[in-house]
């Protein structure tokens, strides 16, 4: 008997290193609205987020409202800046594919624009057919919803299953969809405290480099077999 029967990953800040992309997209897009400074702040806050979340935290927090047509515009160039200047993770591939587990892809992003990060990485092959976004069930994270659509496709009870995310609302959503999960912590978005508040947040455990990931995943089953 196993720990874990399926591995279930986040893709921003994961497999491709796109957070801080869409930072800068963000920023630029912005700045007419508030300083680049207090806009930064809250964009740190943010990661992990949908898009249309953060929004509407700016849109609270200056007093401004956006139209439909600017957040279409920004929606489309900041998926065209990630699809054209994001990179993967270091080593992702080889570490996905190291590890023996089915795997499916829980993210808050657009469908289109995870298909095409999980091409840049060479990862198609593990997450076929089994890729789920906020789209297509109605609320992102840190809502359970895409987590529990995740769980239900595997067919694996939610403690079986075990995921990776880099984002407080990410790791909130694996915690609240009763799923174990590993923070991320190797991106270049990622403050130096942010450990420590994915732990407080409920993690098991933190990985910084996705060399180290197969065999932390290897030792939490076998701790769990036991």
């Amino acid at each position: 008997m196993t720990a874990y029967e399926a591995f279930i990953c986040d893709c921003d800040g994961v497999i491709v290193d796109s957070e801080v992309v869409a930072e800068r997209a963000l920023l630029a897009a912005l700045s007419s609205f508030a300083s680049r400074d207090d806009l930064a702040v809250i964009l740190r806050e943010s990661f992990g987020q949908s898009t249309a979340a953060v929004l509407e935290r700016i849109e609270h927090r200056f007093g401004i409202t956006l139209s439909e047509s600017f957040r279409a515009t920004l929606y489309n160039d900041t998926e065209a800046l990630i699809a054209a200047t994001s990179q993967p993770i270091a080593h992702v591939k080889e570490a996905l594919e190291a590890i023996d587990l089915p795997m499916a892809l829980v993210s808050n992003s657009q469908q289109a624009s995870v298909l095409n990060s999980i091409r840049r990485a060479g990862l198609q092959h593990r997450f076929a057919g089994k890729i789920f976004t906020a789209e297509q069930v109605g609320a992102p994270k840190p809502a359970p919803d895409v987590y529990l659509r995740a769980v239900a496709a595997m067919n694996v009870p939610a403690s079986r299953c075990l995921a990776l995310e880099d984002s407080a609302a990410g790791v909130q959503s694996a915690v609240a969809a009763g799923v174990p999960v590993i923070g991320f912590v190797g991106a270049s978005h990622i403050p130096p405290s942010h450990a420590d508040h994915l732990l407080r947040l409920g993690a098991i455990a933190i990985v910084d480099r996705m060399p180290d990931l197969p065999p932390l995943v290897q030792s939490l089953t076998l701790r769990g077999a036991h």
